[in-house]
């Protein structure tokens, strides 16, 4: 992770003026109005009134009822025998010539386009669905029943009434059809993964949000602590945007890339913002151009030209490192009384599980020299309240009179199932065959409920109904129709909830029998890829190669003599007990729906490792090492000669009318055609498809058609970016053949301008993965759907796995996801009670006034 704390650069700086998508800008608009009514709730799903813009009223009721969906509703009441009478409505009801006017507007083939995504016309194709099914004896009937008894509660805009009461009728009709168990057992297809119940859901806060913006909607002039713990993807690091509307904030972080992103979607909320990064004085404190109240402009554009950064009165967010943190401080208190003022303190427990660290003594310093009142430490592995009692009466002891809060939220909406290193979900009952470790891992598991996000709802379903079906609970009232009030109580928090209390009321006799028969019976997620690949007479070296060993250091191609090696049948060999880990051949199928981040200590190993697994023939690589030398050179041509006409211009009053008018002299004329004439030998750099992981000429290659679990993810670089790519000077040639299939690195030995540019590609999701150190996990908000925690890290604390797998599934769909573990030691460490953890220890030590 980046932590070096220094001044942003521009690459920095112009990222922070990146749109963001209309998705995410309905998201910060509720964030900013949840602060003033934290019941905020609405959905933009269209109903056929909004679609039309029409007002709801009994008489436009009725008549949209008639003219749409009463000939359908009464097919279905006659061919299924329904006893369900339709309360007539008149054929020539008179309606208002405009709504008549709008009707007319948007013909029946118009609405015919938008069916599926008019809240009624959906309503009513799931009805079907579930009529067809169910006649059929098809369980798949239940999905649809489910998802229509949860549709009719959205909080759409005026539905029709008269629809709507016959969808409650057809709710309470086949309710007595199904069962809750059938519901359990299918909890995942059902619930989980529901494409309509997760497309068309209600926008609405977290609960988390909802805590804290009430804790701030009631100052108290003697401060606020917030110890704020909820899982990582659920809105945390946006939640200043909204409490920016009433205080001014401070927002730290030791990852400058947290601070970056946040600034993102400060300026497209329009909060006025500051920046604070490697401050040595408040005076290298920068205010954005919004925030701005004293400037000159420039003369031709009419734009700012140079801001006065003294004046920050408008400032409403500073955004900040922790080595600027006092800075940013008292230029905030410079315009506003400290008690309008919240340090919003986003992942204390950076560095905290090391021993030492060289942000440690500025980490005490900030907290020594602080004097703001209202502080919030946010993270979603933060140490408990009861762990944190040092900290917290040298904070009472500082501030007397200050409130202390607990926010604790576990808010589960998809699962990351867990996946061990042989391909299997790894969940508690698979892990302990001892009962006094299951119950060991229960209790450590129910007092850190972030933990059901990796509970996968498959599994879990699995583990219920065999628990139920053959009574082994200690306790009747927590059988499934005893603990459950009905359809309505059931949601993948309350199964996974009550997972934990089965597996807390198990006889210990029972236990052996039941962890046998779940390892008998237990089934690969993802299983070896047994296609076997004929590989054609290749040379290991050649008087075309270059060698590997040579261009990993950067040095001079090199030739050397021929040897011809035996084909072989197959190109790897699994390693022993290991599945699914030759994610650049015949397991890139496996990687699906968006990006993988691949976690290890020695990302350099791990990069090579996979462009050795890749078989790229030597050949290729030379030509590959040939263009890019050829296009260095052209572009540094090329660059001198732009240099040129840019001095040239620069001389000349009116630079734009004489460039369009073309009136240079011939010797800039000459220099201009001649930097055409090098752009256009140029040559195109690229790797065959075959070697680009899940292109379709290497999913042709390494995967049977009917392996395919679903829509295999690749990258997605054009010309440009490969060009972008090729002109980065201070790497070697590897990591840019690694750019080529994909696959990028995080890592501190890599050259700036390289590591941006691969922050550039992963947020616009172009990579197919990030091979990253263990300390960028706080860095890194980016979209994976895949990751890997690498063997290697075996000294990663528990807090910081749960971190790292909180990388995976941050996007709001609901994809398929995986944190697929390479040791499966370190799984055992997330579930197992750990004492004096070191993040404990440290900040009790470091968030302290005293020496």
């Amino acid at each position: 992770m980046d932590l070096t704390q220094r001044k942003l650069t521009r690459e920095e700086w112009n990222s922070v003026e990146l749109p963001i998508s209309n998705d995410e800008k309905k998201v910060i608009d509720l964030i900013k109005k949840g602060f003033h009514n934290t019941s905020i709730l609405y959905n933009d799903t269209y109903t056929i009134l909004s679609y039309l813009k029409l007002q709801s009223n009994d008489t436009i009721d009725g008549y949209i009822f008639h003219r749409y969906f009463q000939d359908t509703v009464q097919k279905q009441i006659e061919k299924h025998s329904l006893p369900y009478e339709i309360t007539k409505t008149k054929a020539k009801t008179v309606i208002k010539k405009v709504d008549s006017i709008r009707i007319e507007q948007n013909t029946d083939e118009q609405l015919q386009t938008m069916k599926d995504r008019i809240y009624e016309f959906l309503l009513l194709t799931m009805i079907s669905k579930m009529f067809k099914y169910h006649k059929n004896q098809n369980n798949r009937w239940i999905y649809y029943y489910y998802t229509i008894r949860n549709f009719r509660n959205l909080n759409v805009s005026c539905p029709n009434k008269k629809l709507l009461d016959y969808v409650n009728f057809i709710v309470s009709h086949f309710e007595t059809d199904l069962s809750i168990e059938n519901i359990i057992r299918r909890s995942a297809d059902y619930i989980e993964r529901n494409e309509f119940l997760t497309k068309f859901s209600d926008m609405k806060l977290y609960q988390h949000q909802k805590d804290i913006y009430e804790v701030f909607s009631n100052p108290n002039p003697n401060g606020n602590l917030v110890l704020y713990i909820a899982p990582t993807a659920t809105g945390k690091t946006l939640t200043p945007i909204g409490l920016s509307e009433k205080y001014k904030v401070i927002f730290v972080c030791a990852a400058r890339h947290v601070g970056i992103s946040l600034s993102k979607y400060a300026i497209s909320a329009q909060k006025k913002i500051a920046f604070g990064f490697g401050c040595s004085s408040t005076e290298d404190i920068r205010l954005h151009y919004f925030a701005a109240k004293e400037y000159t402009k420039d003369w031709r554009s009419g734009g700012i030209r140079k801001v006065d950064n003294t004046i920050g009165d408008k400032v409403e967010i500073l955004i900040c490192d922790i080595k600027s943190y006092i800075y940013a401080m008292y230029y905030m208190m410079a315009f506003n009384p400290k008690e309008n003022i919240i340090t919003y303190w986003d992942e204390p427990t950076i560095t905290m599980d090391y021993n030492d660290h060289s942000c440690h003594e500025v980490i005490h310093q900030n907290w020594k020299e602080n004097v703001i009142p209202n502080l919030v430490l946010s993270s979603a592995t933060l140490p408990k309240q009861s762990e944190l009692m040092d900290t917290i009466h040298d904070f009472r002891d500082k501030f007397p009179g200050c409130n202390i809060h607990s926010i604790d939220s576990y808010d589960c909406k998809k699962t990351i199932p867990i996946i061990n290193k042989s391909g299997y979900a790894e969940l508690p009952h698979y892990l302990f065959s001892e009962y006094r470790m299951i119950m060991s891992c229960v209790e450590h598991c129910e007092s850190y409920l972030t933990l059901l996000r990796y509970f996968d709802l498959e599994e879990i379903s699995k583990f219920v109904l065999y628990i139920n079906e053959n009574k082994l609970l200690n306790d009747d009232t927590l059988y499934i129709n005893n603990h459950f009030r009905g359809i309505d109580d059931i949601s993948m928090t309350k199964i996974k909830l009550y997972y934990l209390e089965i597996l807390n009321n198990i006889d210990m006799d029972n236990w052996s029998d039941i962890y046998n028969h779940f390892q008998e019976e237990r089934k690969v997620r993802i299983a070896p890829n047994q296609k076997e690949i004929d590989m054609p007479i290749t040379k290991s070296h050649s008087d075309s190669h270059v060698e590997m060993s040579n261009m990993r250091k950067g040095g001079p191609l090199r030739k050397s003599q021929s040897v011809q090696i035996v084909p072989t049948k197959r190109i790897d060999k699994y390693i022993k007990g290991q599945t699914g880990i030759f994610i650049t051949t015949r397991d890139a199928y496996t990687l699906t729906d968006g990006p993988t981040i691949y976690l290890a200590d020695d990302v350099d190993k791990i990069a090579k490792f996979y462009l050795q697994q890749s078989h790229i023939p030597s050949s290729i690589l030379q030509t590959i090492m040939e263009s890019i030398t050829f296009n260095n050179m052209l572009n540094n041509k090329i660059s001198k000669l732009e240099k040129d006409i840019e001095d040239v211009v620069a001389k000349e009053e009116g630079k734009e009318k004489k460039i369009s008018d073309g009136r240079f002299d011939d010797a800039t004329r000459k220099k201009i055609k001649e930097a055409e004439r090098l752009r256009g030998l140029i040559k195109t750099v690229s790797l065959n498809d075959v070697y680009v992981p899940n292109k379709l000429q290497h999913i042709e290659k390494w995967t049977h058609s009917d392996t395919l679990i679903a829509p295999p993810f690749t990258s997605d670089l054009c010309d440009s970016d490969v060009e972008r790519i090729m002109r980065i000077s201070d790497i070697e040639d590897i990591w840019k053949v690694l750019l080529l299939m994909g696959i990028g690195l995080f890592s501190q030995n890599r050259s700036i301008v390289y590591t941006e540019l691969v922050k550039e590609f992963a947020d616009a999701q172009k990579l197919y993965m990030i091979i990253a150190n263990g300390d960028y996990i706080y860095g890194t908000n980016y979209q994976f759907c895949h990751g890997f925690i690498g063997k290697d890290l075996q000294n990663m604390t528990q807090e910081k796995a749960i971190q790292a797998m909180g990388r995976i599934g941050r996007n709001k769909l609901q994809q398929t996801y995986s944190v697929r573990y390479r040791d499966d030691n370190l799984i055992r460490k997330l579930y197992q009670k750990y004492d004096n953890k070191p993040e404990v220890v440290n900040m009790n030590r470091l968030f302290s006034s005293h020496e």
